[in-house]
């Protein structure tokens, strides 16, 4: 980044952002532009360049406030300052000043010159002991390397380089400590540390949800119908997962202790979402048979309970267990194994309300408060106009459209 253009123009954000939005705005245009994501890609590669060396200064809480002063520019050097007599004042040409202190005041009288030159020989050779500053570094990771732990090398701007051990179970934007590796103190004072922030790249089967791992598994027609041992793939690698007959599209399957591990050395689960994929070319044995099979005529899957499994909603709601459980204990959802597909829409609700609108507990209580008496009232006035002949619910229909335009 040269130092004319802006990083907060660079990064897309307001001068006064908070950390936290230039953050999460650095780690937008990082995920869009990495190179192992754009290969051969000399513009966004340079680009990626530029993003990571303005999220650097903006990071650093000294060097924006220094930035923001005009005392650096966005490339972090030092601007012309003007000069005062008092950047002058105790320099070797100092002529503002006497090199005997307030003794030249005393020359005439012993003591006091006395006193006053071993005050001012005891401040010059007074130690000063100052920590060292600490370093800031970015590591990227794949996926599985962040799960399953790895060791990085990290190259310092010095030019040595730091072998940085990466826990298992790490995650996006966490931020290690490696202590007594930043740079060299003061007076006998200890060294800084450095702190290295992990940037954790997408993986194309898996997706992380806390400590659980979550992907979509293909199975055939057969294997579905019939059930049998699938191979599956996994953090730590293939399992052979069994999947019962019958099984559908959307049915979902755990792998315990499969997913992610945590600090107590347990790991979390994986979850396995089922994909029924019939043969790209038609089978007209499988058509023939199909023709004549009455009982699949006779089925039709659009005129189901409309309940959904535990598994099944925490997969298409996109929820965490244990946001699930804190939304059950305020009352806002159901508490059976089993929910009624219109729980979907609640749910997508209550997330609006919360995450998007950042509307509080009571708010989101009055709001479900209002759907539920709007579904009350629906469903009285079906079963009114259920009562009523044909050409009478016809009218009142008819009235209750013009009535709504």
């Amino acid at each position: 980044m040269s130092g004319s253009e802006d990083p907060y123009a660079l990064l897309g954000v307001a001068r006064d952002a908070s950390a936290e939005e230039i953050r999460r705005a650095y780690r937008k245009l990082a995920r869009k532009l990495h190179p192992d994501l754009n290969p051969g890609d000399r513009q966004a590669e340079e680009r990626f360049k530029q993003v990571s060396a303005a999220h650097d200064l903006l990071s650093d809480t000294e060097k924006r406030a220094r930035y923001d002063r005009g005392e650096i520019d966005a490339s972090g050097q030092e601007k012309p300052q003007p000069r005062y007599w008092r950047q002058h004042a105790g320099g070797a040409d100092d002529r503002y000043s006497s090199g005997a202190g307030f003794a030249d005041m005393a020359e005439e009288d012993d003591i006091l010159s006395e006193i006053l030159g071993r005050r001012r020989a005891g401040r010059a050779g007074a130690g000063i002991r100052m920590k060292g500053a600490d370093l800031r570094g970015r590591v990227t990771l794949e996926f599985l390397e962040a799960v399953n732990g790895d060791t990085k090398r990290l190259v310092l701007p010095d030019g040595s380089a730091v072998d940085v051990k990466v826990p298992p179970g790490a995650e996006d934007g966490q931020v290690l400590r490696l202590r007594g590796k930043g740079q060299e103190g003061w007076g006998g004072a200890p060294p800084g540390d450095l702190l290295v922030e992990l940037v954790v790249l997408p993986h194309p089967l898996f997706t992380r949800d806390g400590h659980d791992i979550r992907l979509t598994l293909p199975v055939s027609l057969t294997e579905a119908v019939l059930g049998g041992k699938v191979e599956t793939p996994t953090p730590t690698g293939p399992v052979m997962l069994a999947v019962p007959p019958g099984s559908n599209s959307g049915t979902v399957l755990r792998l315990r202790g499969r997913g992610v591990p945590r600090p107590d050395g347990s790991r979390g689960d994986a979850y396995a979402e089922l994909r029924v994929m019939l043969p790209e070319t038609p089978d007209p044995a499988l058509q023939e048979f199909l023709r004549g099979w009455s009982a699949g005529r006779a089925h039709d899957p659009r005129r189901g309970d409309g309940m959904i499994r535990h598994e099944e909603f925490l997969l298409r709601t996109g929820l965490g267990e244990r946001t699930l459980e804190l939304w059950v204990s305020e009352g806002w959802l159901s508490s059976e194994p089993e929910r009624p597909a219109a729980e979907l829409a609640r749910a997508a609700l209550i997330r609006e309300l919360t995450e998007e609108l950042g509307v509080n507990a009571e708010g989101v209580d009055v709001a479900l408060r209002l759907l539920d008496q709007l579904h009350g009232l629906r469903a009285a006035l079906r079963a009114v106009l259920e009562g009523l002949p044909p050409e009478a619910r016809a009218a009142a229909l008819s009235s209750l459209r013009g009535g709504l335009e």
